[in-house]
Order: C-alpha cells, then structure tokens, then sequence
C-alpha cells in the first residue's frame, strides 16, 4: 500500500524557509567557540587558490573557528580559541603552507567586532593551481 504525498508550492516554500533558517543558525553559531581574533600579514597572495590554501590549512587546527583572507590586503584574520591555538602558530601555519607570515595584532573577539563592525566569514575560495601557487608549494 502506498501513501500519496501531495507537495504543493505552499509546502515547498514553507520547507525552504525552514532550511535557510537552519543554516543560518547553524553559521552563526559556528563562531560562538572563538574568543579571539588573530590578523596575521601573509606575503605572496596573489589569487584565490593562495587564500584556499590558507583557509583549508587552518581550519584543519584545532581552535580555528573561522577564517578570511583579504588577498588584496595580504591579510589574513583568523577567529580561534585562544586556549587550543596561539597567535604564533596561526602564523607558523601560514608560513608553513608556503605565505611567509607574522602575527599583526590579537584581540578579543568582542572588541575586534566592536571596532570593526566585521563578523567571521569563511571564504571558501575555490582556485585552480595558478603559478603563483604551485612555485609557493612545499
């Protein structure tokens, strides 16, 4: 025995707001384990692969709850856990993937947000092994 389903727009509609509203939640919540923000100078960006790169190498550490690179800045801002990942290996990450880098400053998240108006955005930037980053290669 089989049970009609009859979908109609009314219940599609209704579902995809239900969805959005989900991964909203679910994104800003993502950032609640961060309680401080780390910017970090990161030399040799030059495209999206590069910011890639980066993105995926620190989001693998623990501690790491988000992070944004400003190519045309070479910044890079990472939201983190301060008690599970330090300022210096954020930048000792970014060195490592190939993006020589130093700490610029490390603040509280309530402050970096206060002061900048900025919530975490993470870029997942999709590139395709230009040049640039294949000489950057380790």
């Amino acid at each position: 025995m089989y049970a009609r389903i009859n979908i109609t727009p009314h219940h599609l509609v209704v579902t995809l707001m239900t969805l959005l509203v989900l991964l909203a939640t679910i994104s800003w919540g993502a950032t609640q384990g961060a309680d401080t923000v780390t910017v970090l100078n990161a030399e040799k960006l030059s495209c999206g692969s590069c910011a890639a790169k980066i993105t995926n190498a620190l989001e693998q550490k623990e501690g790491v709850v988000s992070v944004e690179v400003d190519i045309a800045a070479a910044k890079v801002t990472v939201w983190h856990d301060l008690k599970k990942i330090a300022p210096g290996q954020l930048a000792s990450v970014v060195t490592d993937t190939g993006y020589p880098s130093n700490v610029v400053r490390t603040v509280a998240k309530d402050v970096f947000d206060r002061e900048t108006g900025k919530t975490p955005q993470a870029q997942k930037n999709a590139g395709g092994g230009c040049a640039c980053c294949n000489k950057n290669r380790k």
